[in-house]
């Protein structure tokens, strides 16, 4: 069974402004859909509508099998208390009030006030340290993730985001990407509304509000494996470096197609995602190790035979890499004399081939 539903929705305001005419959407549990359109296309008005903040002029919202236009106002009030969270790009923290004491206040309306579940609450997104920090005292991109744990500290069946990014700068956007990635794995159903190409395409499906009506985005095809292996590359070689592989730190050429593929990597069990943080795990590991061996023997045969040197090796190895059989890696490899290192001078994974494959394993670095 869906978890929401529209049908024929209209929101007229008057007789010239109709944001939404005729609007049919369906939602499945765990399901993450963007929603996105010009300024003043009724993005926030749909989501409202949503939310049982606005009630529409015809038509349907139908939310975990309730009309929300046949409840009263306590029982709206009600409903998103106990299954909706809302994350607001205008953030309306409490000034007075400190971190944790906004994400309490939201648990005293629900049920009981609980410190611990909330310090939990703001803890998971990344504010453990900043408790008893009123919003004054917090940076635009903290503020939002105390809205956002907020929002989730009563374990909500639906959330709804209206451009939580749409205030940040690039780093602290990307933390709140992340935030949302873990929601998708965890099982939360998310509606977004967002400008951000980037972030849109991490969703399940994408849509466009055009004319009152939802247009389906399609999706790009991309090279899912290989993007997959580039992130997994790059992790060992942060780690490698003895720096935080983080979004920021690694040298991804494809940053949407990277977000979709990290997704997919985390629900997949081969790496973990930590806030910011990423790491292999031993299920990745062997496909990591692969992915650095096959990068590395390629910036090898440049080096080597045509003598690229310098960052145009690694550039080229990018584009090479992904296009060549996993068979040629042993060959290749043969062929080049079985080196040990990269033109980097960092360790190359030894294969089956190699004849001194057990004292190099002992000085690849240590990545679970």
């Amino acid at each position: 069974m869906s978890i929401l539903e529209t049908r024929a929705l209209v929101k007229r305001y008057s007789s010239r402004v109709c944001p939404l005419n005729g609007l049919d959407l369906e939602i499945q549990p765990g399901e993450w859909i963007s929603l996105t359109g010009v300024s003043g296309s009724g993005k926030t008005t749909l989501l409202n509508l949503l939310a049982g903040l606005d009630t529409p002029t015809s038509g349907q919202v139908n939310v975990l099998g309730r009309d929300l236009a046949r409840l009263s106002r306590g029982e709206l009030t009600e409903f998103r208390r106990e299954q909706v969270g809302l994350v607001f790009q205008q953030f309306h923290l409490l000034p007075y009030l400190t971190a944790l004491e906004n994400v309490m206040l939201a648990q005293h309306y629900h049920s009981l006030a609980d410190a611990r579940s909330a310090t939990d609450a703001l803890v998971h997104v990344g504010l453990g340290e900043r408790l008893d920090h009123r919003p004054e005292a917090l940076s635009i991109g903290e503020r939002q993730r105390v809205c956002i744990a907020r929002a989730l500290v009563n374990d909500p069946k639906l959330v709804l985001a209206d451009e939580p990014t749409g205030n940040l700068d690039d780093v602290n956007a990307r933390i709140v990407m992340g935030l949302f990635g873990a929601l998708h794995r965890s099982g939360h159903t998310l509606v977004v509304v967002t400008h951000d190409d980037l972030f849109a395409r991490m969703a399940d499906r994408v849509f466009r509000l055009e004319d009152g009506k939802l247009l389906e985005v399609p999706r790009k095809v991309d090279e899912r494996d290989w993007v997959e292996e580039e992130i997994l590359h790059e992790i060992w070689s942060c780690t490698e470096k003895g720096i935080s592989t983080t979004l920021e730190a690694m040298n991804l050429a494809h940053h949407v197609e990277s977000l979709q593929a990290m997704d997919t990597l985390a629900a997949t069990g081969q790496i973990t995602v930590t806030g910011a943080l990423l790491r292999l795990t031993r299920a990745g590991l062997p496909r990591a190790r692969a992915a650095v061996r096959r990068h590395r023997i390629v910036e090898r045969l440049f080096s080597d035979t045509f003598q690229v040197d310098g960052e145009e090796v690694h550039e080229l190895a990018e584009r090479f890499h992904a296009l060549m059989p996993y068979g040629s890696v042993g060959p290749i490899c043969s062929y080049l004399g079985h080196p040990k290192t990269c033109p980097h001078g960092h360790v190359i994974p030894p294969g089956d081939c190699c004849s001194d494959a057990s004292d190099r394993e002992t000085r690849l670095p240590q990545l679970v």
